[in-house]
């Protein structure tokens, strides 16, 4: 058995990781909703990329000229891969409707190569030959080229409406296009290298074990910025499959090592890599179970929780409408209805908290995003405010640019401004302060809200924007609260561009939440 050489190795893990990332990521994608027509275009698309990492990586593998032509001859997935690129992405830009016409002629065109391409097998690839460290490889035939010229003509064609796109496009979908630009056009020219050789060009293709990677941008994208409606459950169950898929590709790789270490060091001890797959493994064993359990605790809290909040208002009902039959007089039964209207508002406030924890996670919740005088938004909010922080002798104090303006959805954003600036108002012992202060810069506005309420201890600062997580000084001093109110506004400012930090020097030292969105042209 001859050894196996090390860049060979490198290039399968590379292709194989590559095919396994691109099928994750379609069968991902199509889990979230099957019905959208741009949802099953990008499937299909992740099809035939994987399609041509595992012909490419098996075709280089077979000893066989023949039988490695045979398997090669699979990388005419990418002819009908790039007119679904160019359909997924026109479709990510709503343009698909208005190129329909050319798209349904880039499919039939794509139909036809590939046709005759199967009919004349030899015009696109000959029985393959052995070069560099491959034990076979591509031998072009007559007219490959046409392949290739298809290939790129769609390219430069999508390629230009999504920069045109761009160049008309709100801040949302200019963060979309770029992870899909990215994406695109790393897996391309990291993809297009094993073609060199295929030229005479005297190239190593090693770099194209790194093609895996144009899906890391598109990962991104669909899970942290929502670049295809992905909901929460669909991005977890996405999280665990490239955790395992990860550790699949992992311990395949020292499993590769370990052949070409016996193979090629005859004095290497073959149980130690085994022996590091099985620490692995029993490691993974530990951390699923980790993640079940605090699965199982968080589910247990929010039953909790929501029976616990739920419970009072209930109760006070209850205890209403008793009084209110047994009451002998007018005022009596006035004194029942109004508690009986102050437990619905309750239960009204409760169950718009979790309508709004819901949404908050609906990828389909629009925003519209438009010029807002933060300053004035925020002064608004300040005075609506202002009874709540006299009662407890809190004094805000207010700097601001009032100029300032950010592009954002004035609703949602005055929800979150609200959420934060009530949480410094609630956790602020009497006569406390609260300082709001409003700075611009060249492309962002910061909104910064200090107190010198009862402060956050470093441990607990990672947590704070977790979803019914409260720290025990917080559930302390507030006994109402839900843990909800951070976890909307976080959501709210990130699909907003922005984001959303806290500090604190430890319990007792107050809090201080900044917030940065983006500024108004």
């Amino acid at each position: 058995m001859s050894p196996v050489s090390p860049e060979l190795i490198i290039t399968d893990i590379g292709f194989i990781a590559a095919a396994l990332g691109s099928l994750g990521a379609g069968i991902f994608v199509l889990y979230k909703s099957a019905k959208k027509p741009l949802n099953r275009v990008f499937f299909l698309y992740a099809i035939t990329a994987a399609i041509f990492f595992l012909s490419h990586v098996i075709g280089i593998n077979i000893p066989d000229p023949e039988l490695s032509r045979r398997v090669f001859l699979f990388n005419m997935s990418t002819i009908l891969g790039s007119v679904l690129t160019a359909h997924w992405v026109l479709a990510l830009v709503g343009r698909d409707k208005s190129q329909k016409k050319i798209l349904i002629a880039f499919y039939a065109l794509a139909f036809i190569i590939i046709c005759f391409f199967l009919t004349f097998p030899d015009g696109f690839l000959k029985p393959s030959r052995p070069i560099l460290y491959f034990p076979n490889y591509y031998v072009q035939g007559e007219y490959y080229y046409l392949g290739d010229l298809f290939f790129y003509l769609v390219v430069i064609y999508f390629f230009s409406h999504a920069i045109s796109a761009y160049i008309k496009a709100d801040i949302v979908l200019r963060k979309r296009i770029r992870y899909v630009f990215t994406g695109i056009l790393c897996g391309y020219a990291l993809g297009l290298l094993p073609a060199l050789p295929l030229y005479g060009y005297d190239f190593d293709p090693i770099l194209s074990s790194l093609t895996g990677l144009y899906i890391i941008p598109l990962i991104y994208g669909l899970v942290k910025e929502e670049l295809m409606d992905v909901h929460v459950i669909a991005k977890q169950a996405f999280g665990y499959t490239v955790l395992i898929g990860g550790i699949g590709i992992t311990i395949a790789g020292l499993n590769y090592l370990n052949v070409y270490l016996v193979l090629n060091t005859p004095d290497f001890p073959s149980w130690i890599v085994p022996f590091l797959s099985g620490i692995i493994a029993v490691g993974i064993a530990s951390l699923v179970w980790k993640k079940l359990k605090q699965n199982e605790e968080l589910k247990y809290e929010f039953i909790t929780v929501i029976t616990h909040k739920f419970r009072t208002p209930l109760t006070y009902l209850k205890w209403s409408i008793e009084s209110l039959r047994k009451a002998p007089s007018a005022e009596e039964r006035e004194d029942a209805l109004k508690n009986m209207e102050h437990a619905e508002q309750r239960l009204y406030e409760l169950t718009d908290v979790l309508i709004d924890s819901a949404q908050s996670e609906n990828r389909e919740h629009s925003y519209k995003l438009t010029p807002v005088n933060i300053s004035r938004l925020m002064g608004k909010i300040i005075n609506e405010t202002l009874s709540d922080a006299q009662s407890k002798k809190v004094d805000i104090r207010f700097n601001t640019d009032w100029s300032a303006k950010v592009l954002a959805d004035e609703n949602k954003i005055a929800y979150a401004l609200q959420a934060v600036l009530g949480n410094a108002i609630a956790y602020t012992p009497e006569h406390g302060t609260v300082l709001v202060s409003i700075v611009s810069f060249a492309r962002k506005i910061r909104i910064t809200v200090r107190d010198s309420g009862i402060g956050i201890a470093k441990e607990n600062i990672i947590h704070i924007f977790d979803k019914f997580y409260r720290t025990h000084q917080a559930r302390l001093e507030d006994t109402e609260g839900l843990g909800i109110g951070l976890f909307i506004t976080k959501n709210i400012i990130e699909r907003q561009s922005g984001r959303i930090w806290a500090e604190s020097e430890g319990v007792g030292k107050g809090t201080t939440f900044t917030i940065e969105l983006v500024r108004a042209r």
